[in-house]
C-alpha cells in the first residue's frame, strides 16, 4: 500500500535559513533532502536500529553504460561523478552495516570490469559489495532470473538477522521496472519485512546520474526511515542546484582524502 507520501506528491520541506535560495528540497520529490547546510553530519549518519539490506542495479545506475556504449567505449568520467557515487555508495554501506548487492543483468565480471576502467578509486568500496551477475532469461516456471536471483540474496540476508532483532527492510534502486519488480515477490515471502523501491531515470545522462546520486546521498535516510512503499528521483535530473552539492561532496572528500594523506603513520612518516 501507497503511503500518503506517494512518489508523486510534494515532500515535506526540510529548509534552513542558510541554505542556498534554489535549493533541492524546492522540487516535487518523493523524499525529503537534508541539504548539507540545514542538518549536521552527525545526525545524518545516525540510523536506527533496523535491519535493513539495499539492492542496487548498476548500469545506468552507477556506471553510466548508455553513454559509455554511444562514445565507443571512449569515456572519461570527471572526479566529482567519482566523489558523489563514492560517497553514495560509502553512505549505503554505512547505514545498512555493509548490506548491499549489486545485481546486475550483464556479463559475468562486467561490473569489477568496467568500475576497473571507469571509476578504479570505487574498486575498495565494490569489494565491500556483493555483486551478483544474472542473466537476462526466463526460468521455466516463468519468473524472471532476476526475481529469483533478488529472492535468493535477500533470503540469504534474512536468514542471517537473529531473532529479537526488530523491524526489517530491504530497498531496491534502479532505472528499469525490471530493477524494481522483484520487490513485489519479496513482499509476498516476507511480509512483516518493509520493501522499498526508488526509481531513477530509464536513459540517463552522466549528468542525470550524477545528479540522482547528488539527490540520494542526501535523501537516503529519509527513504529509509520513511514510510513510502515507491519513491522516484527522476526529477532530480533538471535541478541544476544539485551540481554545487555534488561539487561540495567531491571537496570534501578529497579534503579529507589530502589530510589522510598527511598523517603520519606509527614510524613517524607521512602517507
Amino acid at each position: 500500500m501507497m503511503s500518503s507520501m506517494s512518489p508523486y506528491d510534494r515532500p515535506t520541506v526540510e529548509e534552513s535559513p542558510k541554505a542556498w535560495s534554489s535549493s533541492p528540497t524546492n522540487s516535487s520529490y518523493s523524499t525529503v533532502c537534508s541539504t548539507p547546510t540545514s542538518i549536521s553530519s552527525g545526525d545524518y549518519y545516525y540510523y536506527d536500529d533496523r535491519q535493513c539490506m539495499v539492492i542496487l542495479d548498476w548500469d545506468d545506475t552507477i556506471m553510466p553504460t548508455g553513454v559509455l556504449t554511444d562514445h565507443g567505449g571512449k569515456l572519461t568520467i570527471s572526479s566529482v561523478y567519482t566523489s558523489v557515487v563514492e560517497g553514495f555508495l560509502t553512505l549505503l554501506l554505512r547505514l545498512t552495516r555493509g548490506n548491499v548487492c549489486v545485481l546486475s543483468s550483464s556479463t559475468e565480471g562486467w561490473v569489477r570490469e568496467s568500475c576497473s576502467l571507469y571509476l578504479p578509486r570505487l574498486l575498495p568500496l565494490l569489494d565491500r559489495i556483493n555483486v551478483v551477475h544474472v542473466p537476462k532469461n526466463h526460468l521455466t516456471r516463468g519468473i524472471k532470473q532476476k526475481e529469483a536471483s533478488a529472492v535468493k540474496v535477500v533470503s540469504q540476508w534474512y536468514s542471517q538477522i537473529p531473532r529479537g532483532s526488530g523491524a526489517s527492510q530491504v530497498l531496491f534502486i534502479g532505472n528499469q521496472p525490471g530493477d524494481v519488480s522483484p520487490s513485489a515477490m519479496i513482499r509476498t515471502l516476507l511480509p512483516n519485512t518493509s520493501v522499498k523501491t526508488c526509481m531513477l531515470k530509464a536513459s540517463p545522462t552522466i549528468q542525470d546520474i550524477q545528479r540522482q546520486m547528488t539527490y540520494l546521498y542526501y535523501s537516503l535516510r529519509s527513504i529509509l526511515v520513511g514510510e513510502a512503499e515507491a519513491y522516484s528521483v527522476v526529477d532530480a535530473c533538471s535541478e541544476d542546484v544539485l551540481d554545487f552539492y555534488a561539487a561540495d561532496i567531491d571537496r570534501r572528500l578529497c579534503s579529507t582524502s589530502e589530510q589522510q594523506k598527511q598523517q603520519p603513520n606509527d614510524d613517524g612518516v607521512s602517507h
